[in-house]
């Protein structure tokens, strides 16, 4: 049998190497073995129908919901601060697909569904999520949208209505709970906020105040309305050739400054003192030259450094802006505490739950395609082996391929007196002459189980042969001439081993071998 599977091995390994591989062969099987194939692949499938026909049908039933925040376009500003605290992007479907899915919502659906399995089997019990999802529950965002939609597979259509009417009130409340922890979280944040920024802005007010009565840029609390008195100060400033920053003019908010205005004042009266007296009384008298310098140093302490009025207007900026942020915060504030005390709408159905009143499954039909289909493969694929098992040739070529001495030509059983002149014709051509044909013992050696039982015969005028079996191995040895009859489905790999071992001590004797049809009527 080893040997037999060597052969069969070596000559499947010459069909594979050759250029082209002939298809015809693989049909050839596959119509020898046809009686089988078809059996296995009707008797699977005529099972399949059976089965189905006593499993119970399972149903599936489904609904949409929209999973969008319906409360976005109500409070834009809100809810545009809530998604940066919280980190949220409401495009994210993949992530909130992956939370709808999980235990964080769907467990009491779960829990619910199990104990009614458990009703029915009581080897529920071991029944996981993970199972339960994958194999009753589907839940998938449409292309390109935010619908999402969940269907869920029974067979109760009562339970797959009751399951579905209770995902959606889950979903319906996580969509709430899930907007209420939203805003939570930015009231959460907007409150700490605030406490940070009101300390910043009650420091920064300080600092400001601070400067200014240190300074004396404002009156005695540092924050007085300037009104025509900031006219007269810039006026007179221009007339002594001072500069002073356009961030130190603050309109009606403030006052110039305390200091700069007594300055002014006094100076107006210095000045008006000289050009009085400075009629009356000479140029280097005592009482001009001692108010002349009163003049000048007014003069100069008015030309104040740059440096000071710079600091004060960003004291006045970083105050102002520390105010601004606090009263927006304070009103974010607001509107969200006003937000959360509102009434919020759950997501939105687009379809309420419904049971198809076609099964999903058991599909007799289809099931009954897609066994035949794997079957027939199957069937085909035992025949090929049952085939190589078997250990028969069941291919003229392959007898070709095998057998090492010279293929003559094909004789027929069924036309005896046609089958004696094809042989004695190739005999005669093997010897010259036709006395030395008739004086030879030539044998006709029979191949094949099958064959060698048969009542083959011949029936020759002027050659005499011996039909013999392959296994005649004395008389084979005293034979002058070796002929060989093969046919398909008979000789196996054993024989073609034996009579090529034949073939290679004999060599000399052997004028060829035969083909017997078995088949053709001539």
């Amino acid at each position: 049998m080893k040997d037999q599977n060597n052969l069969n091995g070596n000559y499947e390994s010459q069909i594979i190497d050759n250029e082209d591989i002939d298809i015809s062969l693989i049909f050839n099987k596959i119509f020898r073995n046809k009686l089988i194939i078809l059996f296995i692949a009707s008797a699977s499938t005529a099972l399949s129908v059976l089965v189905s026909n006593f499993q119970k049908p399972i149903y599936k039933g489904s609904f949409q919901i929209v999973i969008r925040d319906e409360n976005s376009t109500n409070n834009q500003s809100a809810n545009s601060l809530v998604n940066l605290v919280t980190g949220k992007n409401d495009n994210d479907s993949k992530t909130q697909e992956y939370i709808l899915k999980s235990p964080l919502v769907l467990k009491p659906v779960f829990d619910f569904t199990k104990k009614e399995y458990i009703k029915r089997n009581n080897a529920a019990k071991s029944l996981s999520y993970k199972s339960w999802l994958k194999n009753s529950l589907d839940i998938e965002f449409e292309d390109g949208t935010q619908v999402l939609d969940i269907s869920f597979k029974d067979e109760s259509k009562e339970l797959i209505i009751d399951t579905l009417n209770l995902i959606k009130n889950k979903y319906q409340a996580y969509s709430k709970r899930d907007r209420e922890n939203k805003l939570k979280n930015a009231i959460n944040f907007l409150e700490s906020q605030q406490k940070i920024l009101e300390e910043k802005s009650t420091n920064s007010l300080l600092a400001l105040n601070k400067f200014s009565i240190k300074n004396g840029l404002g009156d005695i609390d540092g924050f007085v309305s300037l009104g025509k008195e900031n006219d007269q100060i810039n006026e007179n400033a221009n007339l002594l050739n001072i500069k002073i920053p356009s961030s130190t003019n603050f309109g009606s908010k403030q006052n110039a400054g305390q200091r700069f205005k007594n300055q002014f004042s006094l100076l107006e009266q210095y000045e008006a003192k000289y050009a009085d007296n400075s009629a009356k009384l000479k140029p280097n008298s005592k009482y001009l030259s001692e108010l002349k310098i009163k003049i000048d140093n007014l003069r100069s302490s008015l030309k104040r450094p740059n440096e000071i009025l710079i600091k004060y207007r960003n004291l006045v900026k970083i105050s102002e802006r520390d105010e601004n942020l606090l009263s927006n915060v304070e009103n974010e504030l607001l509107k969200t505490k006003l937000e959360f005390r509102r009434q919020l709408n759950p997501w939105e159905l687009i379809s309420n739950p419904r049971v198809d009143d076609k099964q999903v499954s058991p599909k007799v039909f289809g099931s009954a395609i897609q066994v035949f289909i794997i079957s027939t493969f199957f069937g085909i694929i035992y025949a090929f082996y049952k085939e190589k098992k078997s250990g028969i040739i069941f291919e003229i070529k392959a007898l070709k391929e095998l057998v090492n001495c010279e293929f003559l030509d094909t004789i027929f059983s069924k036309n005896k007196i046609l089958s004696t002149q094809i042989i004695d014709t190739y005999i005669l051509r093997s010897f010259g002459d036709l006395k030395k044909s008739k004086g030879s013992n030539t044998s006709v050696v029979l191949t094949g189980k099958s064959l060698s039982n048969s009542d083959f015969s011949l029936d020759s005028k002027i050659n005499n042969y011996s039909i013999i079996d392959l296994k005649d191995e004395k008389i084979i040895r005293n034979s002058d001439n070796l002929i060989f009859i093969l046919t398909t489905n008979d000789v196996t790999y054993t024989d073609i081993k034996r009579l090529n071992t034949y073939v290679n001590i004999y060599r000399e004797k052997i004028i060829g071998w035969f083909y017997l049809d078995s088949n053709t009527i001539l």
